[in-house]
């Protein structure tokens, strides 16, 4: 009997420190796997942030466009739409400096820069290429743009 009550003893000794190092084991696992989703959660926000400024950006570009189509059915191709750089002034009229074009862009707000530039599209002048460049910088100084082109054409006389 006293043989038997050893081994229960020693049996008892080998299990607490099992369960000492199952322990162990289990924090650390679950410390690895809190860190792993961490960081997870971390690149999701900083991936919808980018999304977010990048669908801001691209209305910003599709409004330039729209502008110049507003000049363009308003005023006419050859009147409202000639070769430069434009800009969308407060007042929501349009600007135009046909010498030299920022290469930035003009500063619209919220960490936003946008140039629009428009030159001639074909050889006989009845087409004008607008391209229209946003560009901001992410909290990581990560240059970003957005690029929206598209060819405008003189459909009235």
């Amino acid at each position: 009997m006293v043989g038997v009550a050893r081994i229960i003893k020693t049996n008892m000794k080998n299990k607490k420190s099992q369960t000492i190092l199952e322990i162990v084991l289990a924090i650390g696992i679950a410390s690895m796997v809190l860190t792993a989703l961490v960081i997870l959660a971390a690149a999701s926000v900083k991936t919808s942030n980018s999304s977010l400024r990048r669908a801001e950006a691209s209305k910003y570009a599709t409004a330039g466009i729209e502008a110049m189509r507003y000049q363009r059915d308003t005023k006419g191709l050859t009147a409202g739409v000639f070769n430069g750089c434009f800009k969308i002034k407060s007042d929501g009229t349009l600007s135009v400096d046909t010498r030299t074009c920022p290469p930035e862009g003009d500063d619209i707000g919220n960490g936003f820069k946008r140039s629009i530039v428009v030159a001639d599209y074909g050889s006989d002048g009845d087409m004008k290429k607008i391209t229209v460049t946003v560009t901001w910088q992410e909290k990581s100084n990560t240059p970003k743009q957005v690029i929206v082109s598209t060819v405008l054409s003189k459909w009235k006389n």
